[in-house]
């Protein structure tokens, strides 16, 4: 060894050219002599640490690099070798308990019902259909604890689903459409049922078939890898869920559960195959039938719900109790008691759409709606033969708060599997039809009448109905008295241009007016029938029907069968106005005065001596009486007639008014001239030579048109007086002369006056009096638009055989709505 001996300038030791190194940190002084060391070289072989070694076991168990280190007094040297690594601790699957075996039991989650699969591939665990358009399917298997020699439990699940008849049993890889697989790390035991690109409800659908795999696993230390268990494989069949009654047509012959719909009537004959009225298809029975592939035993329950929109909900709950429901979502399930039908429970819907168990008395039920019931539910049957079949009647009581309008039908059944406690499964409802409730009646307005000429006349008509609409109009015609009746009845022609005939109403004069029950009938062959019309303006011809009336009657249907009608007369009575004059009559005064009073069309028809006008035409002062042994009413009308009660009348006495009238004539004959009219006379005075002037006959008396009473005369007759108007006086002081007949007084026919549009009189001034009748004959026949009779003094007739006093056969057809045939005005001359 060399000693050399340096140092620097701040007393550290340095290495001398000959590398050595001085051992110590001091700085010796010149002269002085310090061992030295040479540098190490390494020459050791490197090894892994104490439990590692170059086996790789996995990258979280690496342990470094292997190594070896020398050293002396001067230096240090290290050597590295390849990569170590600790071994693998988790080499087999195992449980922390020691056990080796994998799951027990693999299950599936349906609607959050869990059901274990069997491992009998030849006997399937029977699962629920999956709710429609539902994925809460989960598939689960117990958990284990994994040992501390790995890092964690993990579950692999594997499905395969065979579909049905094993359309997709053959694996092919976890990518299949139909198929999953778990994808690891997974530490839960519990994972959704999600196939790779199918829904849920494509892949567990009615009758298909699958396995589902679970295993085990612990995850390596070393690792991201797995030892798996041995697997357990469970299978399973989904259910079929009950087969309901395919939707339908309600009246379809196919759509038998509702079997009386399209067979039932009301009593007037009308049928509906949409809607509940009052009377129709109420009782609605219910006779349906339910099937289950699987086994009719599953069956528990079928449903009925009425629905104002197109949802019902998808589960349904059970509550504990029923108050009350609501009238625009409503529910009817017949649910099975214990293990038979023997005595079914019936529920309907609360307000909140929960379902409420309702009760029984001798076999009824009832639903309400704000405190008032509006269905009754009776005749409750279920059998089980080759289907079960759900029999039950549903009443609609007509009141404000039932259903009201068209609604949507749904319903289904419901077996053991869509039933989990308290929870239904109501997504597979479905709609059967539309049906609608009306219980109210539509409105009828009434009739109006528009005379166009004598035979025809516009008739107004209309209805409405809220709820269904107005499904047909019928209308009837009867006829109430008349002279003659058109046997070929009264035609109807429709709008606009009124050519189209609807057709034509017999009239059977002797017929009465059938009870109301009769009158209306749906499908009256005899009537005039409208479908789905709410009113309209027609024409009414009346054809030759001379007199009487004829009485309307229409009756609205609206598409429940619901009926309102209302009534009508088309008057072809004629009938008399007064003015100041008396009027006698034998039997009841049967001409009644109508309201025509400011009727322009009645200005400038009647004489101007009278002063009748339509202002005047309703001022009638005239006492009306009549000759019957008591008179047994009073009634008053406007502008109508007054009849007296309870007094005697001292006119039944035959031919006393004649008797009585005729002596009174012999007492002043002596101071009156007598005289015979000939038969060319055109005036009293032709024959008459006084101014005093009678005439008495034992035959027949006739009054030529165009006479003139130029002198006060009394005409007497032991028969009959035929008076042709016109009959006037010499316009001065005369107003007439006086007719007195032991039978009969006739009117007849005068020259025909009437023109265009309007009806013109006949003009007569004088008293007329008959013991019998005053006959206003049949006249102008041959003529559509008639003359009337204006009198200018007054009409007295006894009736003494038992008739009317005053007959009125002269008939202005339509127009006797508007004018009076006959117009009397007192002459106090």
């Amino acid at each position: 060894m060399t000693s050399i001996s340096y140092c620097n300038g701040d007393g550290k030791a340095f290495a001398g050219a000959d590398g050595c190194i001085p051992t110590g940190s001091t700085c010796y002084p010149n002269g002085s002599h310090q061992s030295c060391c040479s540098q190490i070289s390494c020459s050791c072989t490197p090894s892994c640490p104490a439990g590692a070694s170059s086996t790789y076991s996995g990258p979280l168990c690496a342990a470094g690099n292997a190594s070896c280190s020398q050293s002396n007094e001067c230096s240090s040297c290290t050597n590295t070798g390849g990569a170590c690594y600790y071994p693998e601790t988790n080499t087999s699957f195992i449980q922390s308990n020691g056990s080796t075996s994998g799951p027990v039991s693999v299950s599936m989650i349906v609607d959050s019902k869990t059901y274990t699969l069997s491992t009998d591939p030849n006997n399937p665990t029977h699962i629920k259909l999956p709710a429609l358009g539902s994925s809460n399917v989960q598939i689960t298997t117990p958990t284990f604890t994994a040992p501390v020699t790995s890092r964690g439990a993990n579950y692999y699940f594997q499905a395969n689903n065979y579909g049905n008849d094993n359309e997709w049993k053959t694996w092919t890889s976890c990518n299949a459409d139909e198929d999953f697989c778990t994808i690891m790390p997974n530490a839960n035991n519990t994972q959704t049922f999600d196939p790779t690109t199918l829904t849920v409800n494509q892949v567990l659908k009615e009758g298909a078939t699958g396995m589902i795999s679970a295993k085990y696993a612990t995850t390596d230390k070393c690792a991201d890898t797995y030892k798996y268990s041995l697997a357990i494989e469970g299978y399973y069949v989904v259910d079929y869920i009950p087969d309901p009654p395919d939707p339908c047509t309600p009246g379809d012959p196919t759509c038998t559960w509702i079997p009386e719909i399209g067979t039932n009537t009301t009593t007037r004959g009308c049928s509906s195959l949409t809607y509940t009225g009052t009377e129709i298809n109420n009782e609605l029975h219910i006779n349906a039938g339910v099937t289950d592939t699987d086994s009719l035993d599953e069956i528990q329950a079928f449903t009925l719900w009425f629905s104002k929109d197109t949802n019902v909900p998808t589960v349904g709950t059970i509550s504990a109790s029923y108050s009350e429901s609501v009238n625009t979502d409503l529910g009817i399930m017949i649910k099975k008691n214990g293990s038979d039908w023997n005595n079914p429970n019936i529920y309907t819907t609360n307000s909140d759409l929960t379902w409420g168990l309702i009760s029984l008395t001798d076999g009824v039920g009832y639903i309400n709606v704000a405190a008032t019931n509006i269905i009754e539910i009776s005749d409750i049957s279920v059998t089980q033969d080759t289907n079960v079949i759900f029999d039950y009647k549903i009443r609609f009581i007509n009141n404000d708060s039932n259903l009201s309008g068209m609604y949507n039908i749904y319903g289904g059944s419901l077996d053991t599997f869509m039933i989990n406690g308290n929870l239904l499964d109501q997504s597979y409802f479905y709609k059967f039809f539309n049906w609608g409730i009306d219980l109210v009646s539509p409105t009828v307005e009434e009739i109006t009448q528009q005379i166009v000429d004598p035979q025809n006349t516009y008739m107004t008509w209309s209805n409405a109905d809220v709820t269904s609409g107005i499904g047909r109009t019928v209308i009837n015609a009867y006829r109430l008295g008349g002279v003659s009746t058109d046997p070929q009845g009264i035609k109807l022609f429709l709008p606009s241009a009124y050519t189209t005939l609807l057709g034509a109403i017999n009239l059977d004069p002797n017929a009465q007016i059938p009870s109301d029950s009769e009158i209306g009938l749906y499908n009256d062959t005899n009537a005039w029938k409208f479908n789905n019309n709410t009113g309209e303006t027609d024409l009414v011809n009346v054809g030759d029907n001379e007199s009487g009336k004829i009485a309307l009657y229409i009756t609205a249907y609206d598409k429940a069968c619901n009926t309102n009608g209302t009534t009508d007369e088309i008057d072809l009575n004629p009938w008399f106005a007064t003015r100041g004059a008396t009027v006698y009559s034998q039997g009841n005064i049967s001409s009644t005065a109508k309201d025509v009073a400011g009727l322009s069309y009645l200005d400038d028809v009647f004489n101007s001596k009278t002063g009748m006008n339509s202002d005047r035409i309703d001022l009638g002062t005239e006492l009306l009486s009549t000759r019957n042994t008591s008179i047994s009413n009073l009634l008053h009308i406007n502008n109508g007639a007054v009849l007296a009660t309870n007094i005697e009348d001292s006119n039944n006495t035959k031919d006393y008014w004649y008797n009585r009238f005729f002596n009174k004539l012999g007492k002043y004959k002596a101071q009156l001239t007598s005289f015979t009219k000939a038969s060319g006379d055109t005036k009293v005075s032709d024959s008459c030579d006084g101014t005093e002037c009678y005439m008495y006959s034992t035959e027949d008396i006739s009054i030529p048109s165009g006479y003139v009473c130029d002198e006060k005369t009394l005409f007497i007759t032991e028969k009959d007086i035929h008076i042709n108007p016109d009959v006037n006086s010499n316009g001065s002081s005369l107003s007439g002369c006086i007719f007195v007949a032991k039978n009969n007084i006739y009117v007849d026919a005068g020259t025909f006056k009437s023109t265009g549009s309007k009806v013109l009189y006949d003009y007569i001034e004088g008293y007329l009096i008959a013991d019998n009748q005053i006959v206003f004959t049949v006249a102008d026949g041959s003529h559509l638009l008639r003359d009337g009779v204006e009198i200018f003094g007054g009409a007295v007739a006894f009736g003494t055989t038992g008739g009317e006093g005053i007959s009125i056969q002269r008939n202005l057809k339509l127009y006797s709505q508007i004018n009076p045939t006959v117009v009397i005005t007192y002459d106090n001359k």
